[in-house]
């Protein structure tokens, strides 16, 4: 991908007291924040729908009050061959984990301890010309990268949210893009999770991405959830292995309902359970939490800006907290949605008695006989109160 950026970007660290620990020379990767900002595009009809942006620019927004070279925001660029025609801001909390990983210096010098809070000030100064980048241009030949178009149905947002029920308020934010995700899916989820025990679950998330025929907003609708069979499960890992993803795709090409990939979900056990009650107030792991494996799972596996991610945790209650978790300016950050189907679910528990997950068998197909155990209007309560 051809991200062009001539600056290069120092963190002076500070602590809370205000004094200086020490500059940090950063190695921003903005390939996940321009991806965002190009989806931001296209959601709003600036831009073709493809998969990915295959060019961009990179440029420091100087502070409004003290200018160069101390940087307030990130202005990303799209050009149309004729100069930019679209530019979105990037706040510079993108960097923080660029920021937190260069600490680790300072730890070793002594000059924090790990874990400990302080504060940054991004500066960006003009990067020397690279000559031998600048020779590459004459080798004779050029790659030109093929980025195959977004499939979008139309579909009408308005009648979506009609028939749906809006979930994780305080995680909401007007520039993601709206999520409908059936309380069929989380009912399943939570199931695998409840069977898993001590260790996590998960599987992925498909459906299809939607073209508002009013407003040209893109909306992701989840239509199933596919268990990963063959997946390393662990009491705080889950991974994902070669033979899982042969038998995903098996399990769509199966369904044929033109479906894509549009994320994962996956549990977070109760880690807890052997703590006193004192201690359980103060643990960080009585929240949920993304952590530093899942995100990168997240950033390797599902890149799109598109792609999200439903979290089961086990916080010690009757019931799973159920939480969304998405990109926004590039970063994957707690996000809410729209819960779908409660009526369906229900009706179909009353008729079948049981829910039927899409599973998939041992030789990739999808095996639709196995109804959960559990009493699925029991499961099916659990998880309303804990959406809501």
């Amino acid at each position: 991908m051809a991200i062009v950026d001539t600056y290069r970007y120092v963190a002076d660290a500070i602590s809370q007291s205000g004094d200086p620990l020490g500059q940090l020379h950063l190695a921003p990767d903005w390939e996940p924040a321009v991806q965002c900002a190009y989806f931001r595009a296209v959601r709003k009809g600036k831009a073709p729908p493809l998969m990915r942006c295959t060019a961009a620019r990179v440029e420091p927004i100087w502070d409004s009050e003290s200018g160069a070279p101390l940087v307030e925001a990130v202005r990303i660029s799209f050009d149309d061959g004729d100069g930019p025609s679209l530019s979105y801001e990037v706040p510079k909390s993108y960097l923080r984990p660029a920021v937190e990983k260069g600490a680790a210096v300072l730890v070793e010098q002594g000059k924090l301890e790990a874990g400990d809070r302080f504060l940054f000030e991004l500066n960006a100064f003009p990067r020397q010309p690279d000559a031998e980048a600048d020779r590459s241009h004459d080798r004779g030949f050029t790659v030109e990268e093929i980025v195959r178009p977004l499939p979008l149905v139309e579909a009408s947002l308005e009648a979506s949210i009609q028939d749906a029920e809006r979930v994780n308020g305080h995680a909401w934010s007007d520039g993601d893009m709206p999520l409908f995700i059936p309380e069929r899916v989380i009912v399943e989820a939570v199931q695998l999770a409840r069977e898993a025990g001590d260790v996590e679950s998960g599987g992925v998330l498909i459906g299809r991405l939607c073209r508002d025929e009013d407003s040209d907003e893109v909306f992701s609708v989840v239509t199933a959830f596919i268990p990963a069979p063959h997946a390393v499960a662990e009491r705080a890992r889950l991974t994902f292995t070669a033979d899982t993803w042969a038998a995903v795709r098996a399990a769509v090409e199966l369904r044929r309902q033109d479906e894509m990939l549009l994320g994962w979900a996956h549990s977070h056990p109760f880690w807890c359970k052997s703590c006193p009650e004192e201690r359980r107030r103060d643990c960080a792991l009585l929240r949920p939490f993304f952590s530093a494996d899942d995100v990168a799972l997240h950033r390797t596996v599902f890149p799109g800006p598109y792609h999200t991610a439903v979290l089961l945790s086990d916080l010690g209650e009757a019931d799973f907290a159920v939480d969304a978790f998405g990109w926004r300016h590039g970063l994957v950050v707690p996000r809410g949605y729209y819960l779908t189907g409660a009526s369906e679910v229900a009706s179909e528990q009353a008729e079948s008695g049981a829910l039927q997950p899409a599973l998939v068998d041992e030789d990739g197909g999808a095996d639709r006989s196995a109804a959960c155990e559990a009493k699925p209007e029991q499961v099916r309560q659990n998880v309303q109160q804990a959406v809501r």
